[in-house]
């Protein structure tokens, strides 16, 4: 191993010494830590020197000791994380991490070399894929990963950016008659991994497919399949009947259940004119390795077919599979109002888009 984490509580030696820190004038005492000619406070380590390199410089001093050590200040930089000391209306850095490395590719495994010295890495996954029709968005994801580190020799570490998922397949329309949407795929993980130390990013859930309408028009909230998600999956909407006595109907078949376990929408029957019955199929529950399909529709001479689920794709980091979980299928319908308009449901979302502008593995460099 050739990385050790740095913790965020200070790093002490096996005794204790106050420091004296200032900007070299008035002295302010602080129970900081010393390590040779390194100051480490919280994730980050100052280096420090006997003679005076900048004006202003910060001065480090122990109690009992008359050598003062100095830690270079320059005009305040940007960086991203860092020490900042405000001194006579000035802002100086005392140093700070830039940008070492930013992936530039998605879902692709790549191996970075980092030279000796501190870092800090921050990861991000891809964002869900929306819902077909218009529907359910997509969502980013926030599950931001962070560490800090220390590389004590020339080590490689293995990064991948995941995309964002696949949307969902749009639904069949006829007039104002619509099918059920297929759901998103969501987004794929991204990851930074040395040795042991290995960080995962979820992506970001996949949108809901849009509701099945019938023919005025109505959202019926039926059909639609669900998103993909890594923490359980959406559920698709139930299936539905509605028939009445002047022989006009409307079925509309379950929504499929979005991966990794989101369930089918249920199934229905009705009778109308004549005691002609007329059947949703359920939506299929999400397996390990798709969303579940949307329910079929059917009349008495007439059947059609709901879209199939999105299935799962797996990215191989190292020895770390990172998965886009498919979006489940929409429900197919059936309707007759002045005449007959049969449709298919739509398919649900699988896999990567191969692009994202919110994911990231970012390392930065203690300089």
């Amino acid at each position: 191993m050739q990385g050790r984490k740095i913790s965020k509580s200070f790093k002490f030696l096996s005794f204790c010494v106050a420091l004296i820190l200032s900007v070299c004038g008035g002295l302010h005492k602080i129970a900081f830590a010393a390590n040779e000619f390194i100051l480490h406070v919280g994730d980050f380590g100052f280096k420090t020197h006997t003679d005076k390199r900048t004006s202003p410089s910060l001065c480090v001093g122990f109690d009992g000791n008359p050598q003062t050590y100095y830690i270079d200040l320059h005009e305040d930089n940007g960086y991203e994380h860092g020490l900042r000391v405000e001194y006579n209306n000035r802002v100086y850095s005392a140093g700070g991490f830039e940008l070492f490395y930013e992936e530039t590719s998605f879902n692709n495994c790549k191996s970075v070399q980092l030279p000796k010295g501190f870092y800090c890495v921050d990861v991000l996954g891809g964002r869900g894929g929306d819902g077909g029709s218009n529907s359910g968005s997509g969502v980013a994801s926030n599950d931001v990963k962070h560490e800090c580190f220390e590389v004590t020799e020339t080590t490689n570490v293995s990064v991948f950016r995941g995309g964002d998922g696949n949307n969902g397949d749009d639904s069949e329309e006829r007039g104002k008659v619509r099918s059920g949407g297929g759901g998103g795929a969501s987004g794929v993980p991204s990851l930074f991994a040395m040795g042991n130390t290995i960080l995962v990013s979820n992506g970001g859930a996949g949108g809901s497919g849009g509701s099945g309408y019938d023919y005025n028009g109505n959202n019926k909230n039926c059909g639609a399949g669900g998103g993909g998600n890594v923490s359980g999956g959406g559920n698709g909407t139930n299936g539905m009947v509605n028939a009445s006595m002047n022989n006009s109907f409307f079925v509309c078949g379950g929504g499929g259940g979005g991966a990794v376990s989101g369930n089918g929408g249920t199934s229905a029957t009705g009778t109308a004119l004549l005691f002609l019955t007329y059947t949703a199929d359920a939506g299929s529950n999400a397996t390990a390795s798709a969303a579940g399909g949307g329910g079929n529709a059917h009349r008495t001479t007439s059947e059609k077919s709901g879209g199939s689920g999105g299935n799962n794709v797996s990215y191989s980091c190292g020895v770390t599979s990172l998965v886009s979980y498919g979006g489940g299928g929409g429900g197919a319908v059936c309707a007759k109002s002045s005449g007959y308009v049969d449709l298919n449901g739509a398919a649900g979302g699988s896999g990567s888009t191969g692009t994202s502008s919110t994911s990231y593995v970012r390392i930065y460099r203690f300089e």
